[in-house]
């Protein structure tokens, strides 16, 4: 399942928890957070990798069945878990690596807060679009800004029983459109916005209302113009 938005005439297709570009045939992901708990745990960081793996080939797999065709894979951010770089990190990063590289004709890697060590660059462009992982305030004059970090969640009362939701928020700041990836890691469901405490700072002085795209085993519930921060 997926959900098409024209923003500002690009053609934005959300699903699962990436967003595809289709004029650009570019998949985006954020926070795969890959070696996560390596550092005490070689069973829970394998096992992860390889959930983040078949994550991808899943969405890979149904955007080709709706005949999209996939040329890069951007990861926006958080790349890694760790914040250094050990030994038993950069072996599950090289596996990563080769699959993105066999996979994809380009994976391009745009560094998080925690991707020390890592090879790549700050931010990505198309046309209007600026892709940033959203730790830094890098200045840009597009229209359109694509960030991780913030590992956007709704708190969602379903009966007696209140569970937390990945989601993707869509807002304003000024005249730009800021578009909020969830974590693709599944180590958390992420949290709500606080206006007082924001992590990225593109998400400081946003409107109050904006929509969001919550993720629930696999399904995506489109929910336009409500409060972001009374949800």
């Amino acid at each position: 399942m997926f959900i098409e938005r024209n923003i500002k005439g690009n053609y934005f297709i959300f699903i699962d928890k990436a967003i595809y570009l289709k004029n650009y045939k570019t998949l985006i992901i954020s926070d795969t957070h890959i070696g996560y708990k390596y550092y005490y745990n070689d069973f829970i960081a394998k096992k992860h990798l390889e959930e983040t793996i078949k994550n991808i080939e899943e969405i890979k797999n149904e955007l080709k069945n709706k005949e999209f065709e996939i040329e890069k894979i951007i990861i926006n951010g958080d790349i890694k878990d760790a914040f250094g770089y050990p030994k038993k990190t950069k072996e599950i990063f090289n596996v990563f690596n080769l699959y993105l590289k066999q996979n994809f004709k380009e994976a391009i890697y745009i560094l998080g807060n925690h991707d020390t060590g890592l090879k790549g660059i700050n931010s990505y462009e198309f046309d209007n679009i600026f892709i940033t992982h959203g730790d830094k305030n890098i200045k840009t004059d597009k229209k359109i800004i694509i960030i991780g970090h913030q590992h956007p969640g709704v708190k969602l009362k379903l009966g007696t029983k209140t569970e937390n939701y990945k989601c993707f928020i869509i807002c304003k700041k000024e005249d730009k459109n800021v578009v909020v990836l969830p974590n693709f890691s599944n180590s958390s469901n992420g949290s709500s916005l606080d206006k007082n405490n924001n992590i990225s700072p593109y998400l400081k002085n946003i409107s109050d209302y904006g929509d969001i795209i919550v993720l629930e085993n696999k399904k995506l519930f489109e929910f336009n113009n409500v409060n972001l921060y009374n949800f």
